[in-house]
């Protein structure tokens, strides 16, 4: 099915969604929403999924290719199974339109070098919708590593109520706080050995070492009995001074950061009233193509992680990290040196 709409505005910035699944139907509310993004084509294989939103002006078609053909627009957002990730981007970006896809994007190294070289080809932005990190905690927190120190350690757990996702738990649920860690923790960058293992209760645990030190513990799982997503950071002043100065607490169900010091004192603070990550991650998707459009960044900086206490981080670290990861629960936990 293929129904085409014509509307020849040229701001906001004409956004394509492809995927009205659960996550989909976020980013439909969202873009409809939006004062800098116009929604102005669906694309799934499911139908009725895109009938069951009721929208209206919209271009709706089955298939990507027939959008990309005769639907005016300046960017795309796959919001699809993983397993079709790659394939769906590289489509659009030989068409030439700028992409934002969900994560993981990529899952191997071999993808990435293969999407970098057709977005550079076709002169096309090309990002991996991390959207934790547009999150307005995220900010907060790099501001907050700026006063108290360097994170040197990150702990997470993320455990989800529902039946598990096709990609697994490593992808699905961890790739979020590796690339948290990567965008935080300075070492992420020299880390040499990576383990994944499922424990007795089912749950995944995966380490990220940098030579003798464990710089990163993540642990994920589905069907838990109540959702946690917590993510822990050390903080030290420098690497000269051994003890920490504390720990930063990140909560993402209640959304608040806990900063708890060495000394026992503590303090919260909420963000419960700030805009949605979701929110933020468009924003960020329509100043990219804008700063791309106007020649103010190159083909390929969106593939990097800013922190203001670090510089930048290329996301390329946590494809590595996570395909390592992949390899070592493949091998019952095998030691993977990267």
């Amino acid at each position: 099915m293929t129904t085409f709409l014509s509307d020849q505005s040229e701001e906001p910035k004409r956004i394509v969604l492809v995927g009205a699944g659960k996550f989909g139907r976020h980013w439909v509310n969202r873009l409809q929403q939006s004062p800098k993004a116009h929604l102005v084509g669906v694309v799934d294989k499911n139908t009725d999924a895109i009938k069951a939103l009721r929208m209206e002006g919209i271009s709706v078609a089955s298939e990507l290719k027939p959008m990309l053909d005769f639907v005016h627009h300046d960017g795309v957002v796959i919001c699809t199974n993983p397993d079709s990730h790659v394939e769906l981007s590289l489509q659009a970006l030989e068409a030439g339109k700028h992409v934002m896809c969900a994560k993981p994007g990529v899952t191997s190294m071999a993808d990435y070098e293969m999407i970098a070289t057709v977005a550079k080809d076709k002169d096309a932005d090309y990002s991996i919708d991390y959207t934790m990190l547009s999150a307005p905690e995220v900010n907060f927190l790099d501001v907050s590593f700026c006063t108290w120190g360097e994170p040197y350690g990150i702990e997470t757990s993320r455990f989800v109520i529902g039946n598990p996702d096709p990609i697994g738990e490593v992808l699905d649920l961890m790739s979020h706080d590796v690339a948290l860690a990567q965008y935080h923790v300075p070492d992420f960058e020299r880390a040499d050995v990576v383990t994944c293992w499922r424990d007795v209760r089912g749950y995944i645990k995966a380490s990220v070492c940098c030579g003798e030190n464990r710089i990163g513990y993540f642990k994920a799982g589905y069907d838990s009995k109540r959702p946690k997503k917590i993510c822990a950071f050390e903080v030290r002043q420098n690497k000269k001074v051994i003890e920490p100065v504390g720990m930063i607490v990140w909560n993402q169900n209640e959304r608040f950061l806990l900063f708890e010091k060495a000394n026992g004192r503590a303090y919260r603070v909420d963000f419960e009233e700030w805009p949605d990550p979701i929110t933020l991650s468009i924003e960020r998707f329509v100043r990219r193509i804008k700063q791309k459009e106007s020649g103010a960044t190159d083909y390929f900086n969106d593939m990097v992680l800013q922190s203001a206490h670090i510089g930048e981080r290329p996301i390329r670290t946590t494809v590595r990290i996570l395909e390592a990861m992949t390899q070592s629960l493949q091998n019952h936990g095998e030691p993977v040196r990267l």
